[in-house]
């Protein structure tokens, strides 16, 4: 029963969610140009570059984690290796 509700609610907020995007892209369909430093993006509607843009941000940022991550799991198991060779000290007192 749970199970059920759980995924009926991550349904309803998929479709909300899709919703509004869609909501979102075609109430922002005017076309703009970007410029940065000297890149200029093509003509593209307003709607496209914010969503690409939020995209980006949430590939960068699970990168970050990943990263992170990576890097705490590596700590830990060269912890645990360490514990392994040097038994703690406060077992031979």
């Amino acid at each position: 029963m749970l199970i059920e509700i759980k995924r009926f609610a991550m349904i309803t907020g998929l479709a909300s969610i899709g919703a509004l995007v869609l909501i979102f892209t075609l109430q922002n369909s005017q076309q703009s140009r970007f410029q940065l430093l000297l890149w200029t993006t093509p003509e593209l509607p307003f709607s496209v570059v914010l969503i690409a843009t939020f995209l980006l941000g949430v590939i960068f940022s699970l990168l970050l984690s990943l990263a992170l991550i990576w890097r705490v799991v590596r700590r830990s198991s060269r912890e645990k290796r360490e514990m392994r060779i040097n038994p703690v000290a406060s077992e031979s007192n």
